[in-house]
């Protein structure tokens, strides 16, 4: 039902990415309440070594796992993390002027949600939001996660997609 419990560093996933894995939270078990315990469980089960689990964010996690995002996916039939599709859309759906031309639309995202009512469309940031930054970043990565909407959409029709950013540094949603 809901992915295990298991934090991985951005820099201990190989990737070279800084959103990877953003702040420490990879598949995780939405019940935890404590980032600390948490961690502490990784450790005793493998999946962190005690110096990976040093540099987790445990305040981000914190931050996350007492947010209203995290409350209600707490409600999920069912998640995944890294979630990554590919698929054929026509070109007028992302400019008029390609209509008639197929495109091939695909993405990785952060966390997919299938709740009773919705699909839930998850992007982490890991961005300091400024006041000088916080709007051009919020525009820039709306229209990305509205590109991950328009993906879901085709893939889970039966269902209204939902999405949101939400920077794990000061536990910012932004509902798109």
């Amino acid at each position: 039902k809901l992915s295990r419990l298991c934090f991985v560093p951005a820099c201990f996933t190989g990737t070279g990415k800084r959103d990877s894995y953003p702040s420490g939270i990879g598949k995780m078990d939405f019940s935890e309440t404590d980032a600390r315990h948490a961690i502490e469980t990784c450790v005793q089960n493998g999946q962190l070594t005690p110096e990976e689990a040093q540099v987790v964010d445990a305040a981000s996690i914190d931050r996350f796992l007492s947010a209203p995002l995290c409350h209600t996916l707490r409600g999920a039939v069912w998640t995944e993390r890294e979630f990554s599709f590919n698929i054929h859309i026509d070109g007028g759906e992302i400019r008029k002027e390609n209509t008639g031309t197929p495109v091939q639309m695909q993405g990785t995202v952060d966390l997919l949600a299938y709740m009773q009512d919705a699909v839930y469309v998850i992007d982490f940031k890991t961005d300091r939001l400024t006041k000088e930054n916080t709007q051009p970043k919020i525009d820039s990565y709306s229209r990305q996660l509205a590109y991950y909407k328009m993906g879901m959409e085709k893939m889970f029709p039966e269902r209204p997609i939902k999405g949101c950013i939400y920077f794990l540094q000061n536990g910012t949603e932004i509902w798109v």
